[in-house]
């Protein structure tokens, strides 16, 4: 029994490992396509249909995301007691990856980066991906925030350092974004930023769960004492 357990676990931490992997697909533009690159595109300019092998990079987005969906469903089926933050990290995580295969299906048709699109506001596929893209980076927080209170419950001091780190990952992208909004700037860097803190986080997710649920002195039960 605790060799299956041991080996759904490693399963599962391994299946996100490769997710977040597939996920970072932006380096692929300097070998695939140095046009947007040159342009300083954004990376949802890559699959946009017409651009060379726009396909590829829908593709991998939407394999990640099948594959956060089955680690979402691995620890589900893990951990036996579920209470509020485990709920919210998994259905958080899974939520993502819904929203990022929806923001892969409904792809740019034109290049922002070129001044090819009109107004945002007349067109509802960009407002719709925008929309997706958004919602994906927002419910990945909120995982985020749910870890975080598990890994407080479970009290794994060892790892604090290391979810002062995400937040404060999370902290930059959300300082840089705001200044790039209204300070022209190399904005696509802080896309290309955000896209890779994510894929380590999508990687990191089940770890840092399935090590607060198996801490000797974390009980599920303590999170309602505590909230």
């Amino acid at each position: 029994m605790q060799k299956t357990s041991l080996k759904r676990k490693l399963t599962a931490t391994g299946v996100a490992l490769i997710a977040g992997i597939l996920y970072c697909s932006w380096p692929l533009e300097y070998v695939v396509n140095p046009t947007v690159t040159s342009h300083h595109g954004l990376a949802s300019e890559l699959g946009s249909p017409g651009q060379p092998y726009w396909w590829l990079f829908n593709l991998l987005d939407i394999i990640s995301s099948l594959l956060i969906l089955g680690v979402a469903f691995m620890l589900w089926r893990i951990v036996k007691i579920k209470k509020q933050w485990f709920k919210v990290a998994v259905m958080s995580y899974a939520l993502f990856a819904i929203l990022t295969i929806v923001d892969a299906l409904l792809p740019l048709h034109c290049l922002p980066s070129t001044g090819q699109c009109g107004p945002l506001i007349d067109d509802p596929l960009i407002v719709a991906h925008g929309v997706a893209s958004i919602g994906a980076g927002f419910v990945l927080f909120i995982s985020t925030l749910a870890v975080w209170r598990l890994c407080q419950t479970a009290n794994l001091k060892r790892f604090k350092p290391l979810m002062y780190a995400v937040l404060a990952g999370w902290a930059l992208f959300g300082v840089s974004s705001l200044i790039f909004l209204f300070v022209k700037g190399p904005g696509y860097l802080a896309q290309h930023y955000f896209i890779t803190f994510c894929s380590l986080w999508v990687a990191l997710v089940p770890f840092m769960i399935l090590r607060a649920h198996t801490q000797p002195n974390f009980s599920f039960a303590s999170l309602r004492s505590k909230n």
